[in-house]
């Protein structure tokens, strides 16, 4: 069904003006019947099923400390830490979880920020092999740092 605009919203137990349609009451009076329900459908109805409104026989939390226990769990996940997943000995691992490693990582991350604004401003060229020797040093640089740090992480995971 369509959700009603805040204007078009009633109190159980009252009729939609804009749709001929059945009240709440008399559905429920018209459950214990034999009443087909695409007579009696009612967009209230339909749109206060999802929200728990009164007069609704659907609660919303079927079961309040199932749900509390779900929130529980979920909040005393352990967080997702990529080094759980890397090998327990070796150089590759003592680096990869190196907080040096990390803070350097995310150092150059920051530094080549800064120089994608500087290269957009200032390099005159469109092709890095027309480029000024400073740009074409520093995108080698960047280049050959994230291989770097790339694969310290690779074969630091075990196999």
């Amino acid at each position: 069904g369509i959700l009603p605009s805040a204007m078009d919203a009633t109190m159980p137990g009252m009729v939609w003006e804009s749709t001929p349609t059945v009240t709440f009451d008399q559905e429920e009076a018209c459950s214990s019947k034999d009443c087909s329900s695409s007579t009696h459908s009612s967009p209230a109805k339909e749109w206060a099923l999802g929200w728990g409104l009164p007069g609704v026989a659907d609660p919303t939390f079927v079961d309040a400390e199932a749900m509390k226990e779900k929130v529980r769990q979920a909040l005393h996940k352990p967080a997702y830490n990529v080094a759980d997943f890397y090998k327990d000995s070796g150089v590759w691992q003592q680096i990869a979880r190196s907080p040096f490693f990390e803070n350097l990582v995310l150092g150059v991350i920051g530094f080549n920020a800064v120089w994608i604004a500087i290269d957009t401003d200032w390099n005159p060229s469109r092709m890095l092999n027309e480029a000024p020797v400073i740009f074409q040093l520093a995108q080698h640089f960047f280049c050959l740092f994230f291989v770097w740090e790339w694969l310290p992480r690779l074969i630091a995971f075990r196999s």
